[in-house]
């Protein structure tokens, strides 16, 4: 029986192994620096990672308010956001910021035109 489990453990480390060597080849990783130096793009617009959904998020601004404050918001409360100019939007994808753009009416909607896009974390 021992023998079993460990021809599990085996198998389950190759596998790993593999995966993490797939990735590695997906993303062309820096086995020096441990980080990725060129993604390349054409390897994931031809796999099943480019199929993923991620989460955007358009900022307008932030604010900070106490609970005392916050229970006595009503409709037609103004509430003031830490940012001045509001021609700069950041834009996040599962919470990164990734770049920024400018809100831009399209008919009857409202989209976002990018303007910077970000290479490293901000």
């Amino acid at each position: 029986m021992n023998k079993d489990i460990k021809d599990i453990k085996h198998d389950f480390n190759h596998d790993i192994h593999e995966l993490e060597t797939s990735k590695n080849k997906l993303l062309n990783v820096d086995k020096k620096n441990k980080k990725i130096s060129n993604l390349n793009i054409l390897n994931i617009k031809n796999s099943i990672l480019s199929e993923a959904v991620l989460d955007v998020m358009i900022q307008l601004g932030v604010m900070k308010i106490k609970i005392q404050d916050l229970l006595q918001i009503i409709p037609g409360t103004i509430l003031y956001l830490n940012k001045l100019n509001y021609d700069i939007l950041d834009i996040f994808i599962n919470d990164v910021l990734i770049a920024q753009g400018e809100l831009v009416k399209l008919k009857d909607r409202y989209g976002i035109r990018v303007i910077k896009i970000f290479k490293s974390r901000h």
